[in-house]
């Protein structure tokens, strides 16, 4: 585990912060509660806390005659590394973030966590991971195509890549986009994607929506360092749920 918390932190409004210039998001418990209950979200709707769920079973099989290791590039609260430890104790299992998780619960033993700024150079982690996971880290990356370029070289030959994004724009219960650049008199005009929108463009600019979502899965098909390919959508609900929906 990593020690003395508060040397990667700073203090603002009552809140703490990563010392990282490019972060900007709270790295306090109040944040982690978020970042675990976004996590609760993700593993309710697609059933497990991780997405494909044969092949991650297939590559992390306990018939492996090398010890198998997975990274979790951007751990945030730590929930994904410490449940994948959890499930998969024979593998050693390593979070990596700006800012250390801080967890309440018992680490188990072949769970770690490391401070790292994956926008440095990846050599000390390459060839080392037969599973890499990155979950919503495109805030705290400099430049996305030059990272998703790079970061293949931290899997073992056969290794897997699982990431997952979180689009920018707000869909109806029918799964089509409300618009992101309208008027308050346009009929489908949301105030919470509006607020998403103009955030955006702060910090990106003004980048197409609908080849920002699939930009990451383009990247990562003409990678040359990746030989397959494929990706999917999961919607969650962001209101109160229906009864019995979930």
């Amino acid at each position: 585990m990593v020690s003395n918390y508060q040397e990667h932190v700073r203090e603002h409004s009552g809140r703490l912060f990563s010392k990282h210039e490019l972060y900007h998001l709270p790295a306090d418990e109040e944040e982690f509660n978020r970042l675990g209950g976004q996590h609760r979200a993700l593993t309710m709707t697609m059933g497990l806390f991780y997405d494909v769920s044969d092949l991650v079973k297939s590559i992390l099989s306990t018939g492996s005659e090398t010890p198998l290791a997975v990274v979790d590039i951007g751990t945030g609260s730590g929930h994904w590394a410490l449940e994948l430890a959890t499930e998969f104790p024979h593998v050693s299992v390593l979070g990596v973030d700006i800012v250390p998780p801080n967890p309440k619960c018992e680490v188990p033993s072949n769970c770690s966590f490391e401070i790292y700024d994956v926008n440095l150079p990846l050599g000390k982690y390459s060839d080392k991971f037969n599973l890499c996971h990155l979950r919503s880290v495109a805030a705290g990356i400099k430049d996305n195509e030059a990272f998703l370029y790079r970061i293949p070289q931290v899997l073992k030959p056969n290794g897997v890549l699982l990431l997952a994004s979180g689009d920018i724009r707000l869909y109806a219960e029918d799964e089509t986009p409300f618009p992101v650049d309208v008027d308050e008199d346009h009929p489908q005009w949301c105030a919470s994607q509006a607020i998403i929108w103009e955030s955006y463009k702060m910090k990106r600019r003004h980048d197409d929506p609908e080849e920002m979502k699939y930009r990451w899965e383009r990247l990562l098909a003409e990678n040359p360092f990746i030989e397959s390919c494929g990706g999917g959508d999961t919607y969650i609900p962001i209101g109160p749920w229906k009864n019995g929906e979930y």
